[in-house]
């Protein structure tokens, strides 16, 4: 089992043996354990990355209904000569991959597989709906294994099946909810621009979750301090129906004119279970050398759940935090030639820079924190931008 994520390649063309390439930790490992057992399969150490490559053997592809928990994987199958890489339904552990002309790069993380130098870091218009959207992979060529599916690779191209959707069950609207319990931390610490660059990073991509995430790093890195593994609350909270699960306000509108037109129909990231929520708790814990164990992902639970009403946060306004973050806004504006000023709409963040930092609105304060994250981004991974005509 690999805490801090998996990355690897595969040569089509070069003989090796079956293995696997495991992050995350199954929930119903001792049952598998068993079952694997009384086939005739020899476990030697019946680890969970152990559990996974003899259950794929005995099983094939069809092993990932008997899989609960927060897992993602890759398993090289020798016989047919094809990598097949799976992510469990709710998508808490990522996976992404880059296609090369003779095998496939992978890994948990977008950065494992632009530390190959062949890999270009070019940002496409897709990339660019991908930023606006916050959807995790804004990289041209590098593609994300969505939550639920199995995704298979061979010399005969891609293949993806979907073996869980649950946006596609039925859901009630959420509740408007304000007064939970939130964490709380200096304001000066909250808005640090190194922590922010470290939140990037996280997550490769820009976000905008601002203060929530900076709450959740520094919480994250005293437990780390503490414990390397902890139970998780906000997964709880996301499966019962506790968490908002992206920023407010219109990405969109912060782009700058001409990009606007090009990048018509990039909507809201999809809302549910299976999205930002839960991404963020594994990134940031990982980042931090945490390990976060998360009750509540056997399957038939969160089907159970699906449907029952949910609440959302609604983080209340903090005018000391909202006055810092104009003030890094200012610092933004002034940099002209910086790449992120070629994307976004200096009229409209020179805006949100005047708006009273007491009365300001949710939508105005995401915008400020996705543009001062997007920075951010362009500084630590040097994208190639191209840009439509």
């Amino acid at each position: 089992m690999t805490m801090a994520g998996i990355a690897g390649g595969v040569d089509f063309t070069a003989g090796t043996s079956d293995a696997v390439h495991f992050s995350g930790e199954l929930s119903n490992a001792a049952e598998l354990r068993g079952s694997l057992r009384r086939l005739g399969r020899a476990l030697v150490t019946g680890d969970d990355a152990e559990i996974v490559l003899q259950a794929y053997l005995e099983w094939g592809p069809a092993l990932v209904s008997r899989l609960d928990g927060a897992y993602a994987f890759a398993v090289w199958d020798a016989r047919d000569r094809k990598l097949v890489m799976v992510r469990d339904r709710l998508g808490i552990k990522p996976l992404h991959y880059h296609p090369t002309p003779d095998g496939v790069l992978f890994g948990s993380s977008a950065k494992s597989i632009l530390a190959d130098p062949s890999v270009p870091r070019i940002v496409d218009v897709d990339g660019l709906r991908a930023l606006v959207t916050s959807t995790l992979v804004p990289w041209k060529g590098i593609h994300s294994v969505e939550p639920g599916q199995i995704v298979t690779l061979s010399s005969a191209g891609v293949q993806a099946r979907t073996y869980a959707r649950l946006d596609d069950l039925p859901r009630t609207d959420p509740q408007v909810v304000s007064g939970l319990p939130t964490f709380s931390a200096d304001v000066a610490a909250l808005t640090d621009p190194a922590l922010r660059r470290e939140i990037v990073a996280a997550y490769d991509t820009p976000m905008g979750f601002g203060q929530a995430d900076s709450a959740l790093y520094l919480l994250a890195e005293t437990l780390a301090a503490q414990s390397t593994v902890v139970l998780s609350g906000p997964l709880a909270a996301e499966v019962f129906g506790c968490a908002s699960s992206r920023p407010h306000g219109d990405r969109m509108a912060l782009m700058c004119p001409h990009l606007r037109g090009h990048l018509a129909g990039a909507g809201p990231a999809p809302a549910g279970l299976t999205r930002m929520a839960i991404d963020r708790v594994d990134r940031i814990s990982t980042a931090v050398g945490l390990r976060v164990r998360m009750p509540f992902t056997d399957q038939r639970l969160i089907t159970y759940i699906h449907d029952t009403t949910r609440a959302q946060r609604v983080p209340s306004a903090n005018a000391r935090y909202n006055a810092e973050i104009q003030r890094q806004a200012k610092e933004v504006l002034a940099d002209r030639d910086h790449l992120a000023m070629s994307l976004i709409d200096w009229d409209w963040l020179t805006d949100a820079i005047a708006v009273d930092p007491a009365a300001m609105p949710g939508a105005v304060a995401s915008g400020i924190e996705w543009i001062l994250d997007l920075y951010h981004w362009a500084d630590l991974y040097h994208p190639v931008v191209e840009r439509p005509a």
